[in-house]
């Protein structure tokens, strides 16, 4: 009987497990924390790591029932993360669930994981938290969730905008704005305003142009439409008033008004909702209701 450096006894034969190998020495291999011995001697593994691993050819001893690198049997290593607990790997109490990816276990927690919410795989929106193993909208405190609609996910709305006005998809009409105080937000119509033209200028229909005595040329708006003042490619003595939504898309006219032309100037009139529209004629211009800014 020889005893190693490394404590294992070569040639006993107590209550140890006894493998044919050769001398003390050499590295373990196979993820085991035993020593090994060459070819040819006998490996006698401690009761702290009793099992010697591969069983035809034993390099070195391990413990079948905690190493996550031979758990339940030699050469079978657990997933990233995992722990051997009685032969069989586990997740920590941490991340205490196991879900397959990309062709390895990974350790996670289905409560809180949003790639593996609630169950492995089942990934939550890049707006939504995984919040008690459900995809859910988290909004800021001032905000509301609105519930999923026609093929849209929940969302996060301030219920002050123009489509979420005082309540989830109440959308205003392009000529209103959303206004009121908390508790009585609503869609109202709009008021005009006068602006200079520094957007792209939108195609104008067949038959008009744009032409003002002036640059930046005139524009108004009102809610979410843009109303452009165009000229007549003839050079005629009118103009159209044409409304674009947000998308440049036509929504309205243009509607003809005669008295002047190459319009330049644009004046609104809250106490009689009224605007003066002036071009090259000059004087007081031509007044026109503020309904023709908002849609029929």
């Amino acid at each position: 009987m020889h005893t190693c450096r490394n404590g294992l006894v070569v040639g006993a034969s107590i209550v140890l497990t006894t493998v044919v190998l050769g001398a003390c020495g050499g590295d373990d291999d196979g993820g085991g924390t035993g020593a090994q011995s060459s070819t040819g001697g006998s490996l006698v593994c401690p009761m702290s790591q009793p099992t010697a691993c591969p069983p035809a050819a034993s390099t070195y001893c391990a413990d079948t029932t905690s190493d996550a690198n031979n758990c339940g049997g030699c050469g079978m290593k657990c997933g990233a993360g995992q722990a051997c607990s009685e032969s069989a790997c586990v997740c920590p109490p941490a991340n205490p669930d196991a879900c397959s990816q990309e062709g390895s276990t990974i350790c996670t927690k289905l409560a809180t994981d949003p790639e593996h919410c609630g169950t492995c795989d089942n990934a939550c929106a890049t707006s939504e938290a995984c919040v008690e193993g459900t995809c859910r909208v988290v909004c800021e405190p001032q905000q509301t969730t609105c519930p999923a609609s026609g093929g849209q996910p929940a969302y996060c709305a301030s219920l002050s905008t123009t489509k979420d006005c005082g309540a989830c998809g109440n959308a205003c009409a392009l000529d209103h704005t959303c206004s009121g105080a908390e508790g009585s937000v609503g869609c109202v119509v709009c008021v005009p305003s006068v602006a200079s033209a520094t957007d792209d200028v939108p195609t104008p229909p067949a038959g008009w142009k744009v032409t003002c005595l002036t640059t930046p040329c005139p524009i108004v708006r009102c809610g979410e439409l843009t109303f452009w003042v165009y000229s007549d490619t003839n050079n005629e003595e009118l103009f159209g008033v044409t409304g674009y939504d947000a998308q440049d898309n036509l929504v309205k006219g243009p509607v003809t008004v005669t008295g002047d032309r190459y319009i330049s100037s644009i004046t609104l009139d809250p106490a009689t909702e009224t605007a003066n529209l002036i071009g090259q004629n000059g004087g007081t211009g031509v007044q026109v209701p503020w309904s023709m800014f908002r849609l029929p």
